[in-house]
């Protein structure tokens, strides 16, 4: 039996993304998503996130964080 590897790429790419940070396809968690650029950091990164808990919890990366 063989796969197409088409297909096998398109069901990837929803369960997984590349840190921006390191550069390593890691499994996608919309936790560690940026708010402001969408960028995604994976779990070993995240020491760049900043958590702010409001009415909803936002999370923006360390570039991001400057603005605000």
């Amino acid at each position: 039996m063989e796969f197409d590897k088409y297909l096998l790429n398109y069901i990837l790419s929803f369960i997984s993304k590349d840190c921006r940070r390191c550069k390593q396809l890691k499994y996608f968690n919309k936790d560690n998503v940026c708010c402001i650029c969408k960028d995604f950091f994976c779990n070993e990164c995240l020491n760049e996130f900043t958590y702010y808990y409001g009415f909803t919890k936002s999370s923006y990366c360390s570039l991001c964080n400057m603005i605000i």
